[in-house]
Formats: structure tokens, C-alpha cells, sequence
């Protein structure tokens, strides 16, 4: 009689569970930095222009919509001073000061969808993407640069991110 016994059936049904439990979190991973992408190219666009209106103006500006950037990522203004962004899956844009001190980085983090503003956000933020402008006069303690995951997703994440990404 041809045919597979019992074992030989549990044998490939456990090897294509390992398989599975290897591949899926590496697939979500993948998934989770094609989403962040975007969003940080956005940063990255924001610290250039503040850049450029560093040199027109002497100083940052705390408006997002002031900046020469491309809106593409499809983030929109989430309070008056349009200094925060909310964006689709669940990332949140804002431009970040230290106590007191003029605004000196921008900051991407995933937050919970239909986050309304920075409060509600970071009280739940998975991952933080910070960049801090080149003549920020913030020191690194009270605006550090990088990449912070609070949860193992988010610190997954940063695992994964290029160092040059951050820079």
C-alpha cells in the first residue's frame, strides 16, 4: 500500500510550523519599516528645511506648514500651531523643544490609531524616531537623537533601522 504514515505527516506539519514561527515575525518586521519609511523620509525633509529657514531667519520655526516640504505621506495638522501631525497607520509627526528651549528636532513615533495630538500618543508610542537640527541649540539630554522602542515591537524596529537612517 503507497502512502504517507501518521508520523510522516506530524514530521512536515511540525516543519512548517517552525518555518511559520520563524517567517511571520520577520514578515511583520518588514511590514513595520516599509510603513515607518515614508514617514521618515518626511523627518528628514523637515530637518532640511528648517535647515534653510535657520539661514533666512536666525532661528526654527515651530509651524510645520512654513516649511518648503512635500506633503505626500499624507499627514495632516492635528492643533493650531501646526507643529503636529497626525498620519496614516498610526504614525504622528511633531517638531520637538526642550523645556523651555526653541524647537530643535522633529519626532516620528507609532502611535494608536486615531491619535488626536501628542498627549494621547506618546503615552502610547511603540516606536520614537527622533532627529535633532544641525544648529540646535538643545542639548542631547533634553532631546536625544535616535531610535526608541517601548514596546518589543518597537524595539524590534530600531533593531532593524540602519544607523544612517537616524543621522
Amino acid at each position: 500500500m503507497k502512502g504517507f504514515t501518521l508520523i510522516e505527516l506530524l514530521v512536515v506539519v511540525l516543519i512548517i510550523g517552525i518555518l511559520a514561527a520563524v517567517a511571520v515575525p520577520q514578515y511583520q518586521l518588514a511590514v513595520d519599516k516599509s510603513r515607518l519609511m515614508p514617514y521618515l523620509q518626511t523627518a528628514h525633509s523637515i530637518c532640511r528645511a528648517e535647515e534653510v529657514y535657520y539661514l533666512a531667519n536666525g532661528s526654527y520655526t515651530s509651524d510645520l506648514g512654513s516649511l518648503d516640504i512635500d506633503h505626500r505621506t499624507g499627514c495632516t495638522s492635528v492643533n493650531s500651531l501646526n507643529n503636529e501631525w497626525q498620519c496614516p497607520n498610526g504614525f504622528f509627526i511633531d517638531l520637538v523643544s526642550g523645556a523651555g528651549q526653541p524647537y530643535g528636532a522633529v519626532r516620528v513615533a507609532l502611535c494608536p490609531e486615531n491619535n488626536t495630538g501628542s498627549t494621547a500618543c506618546y503615552h502610547n508610542t511603540e516606536v520614537a524616531v527622533t532627529l535633532r537640527f544641525e544648529h540646535s541649540t538643545i542639548t542631547p539630554s533634553q532631546v536625544p537623537c535616535g531610535c526608541f522602542g517601548s514596546t518589543a515591537r518597537g524595539k524590534r524596529l530600531c533593531k532593524a533601522l540602519n544607523p544612517e537612517l537616524l543621522k
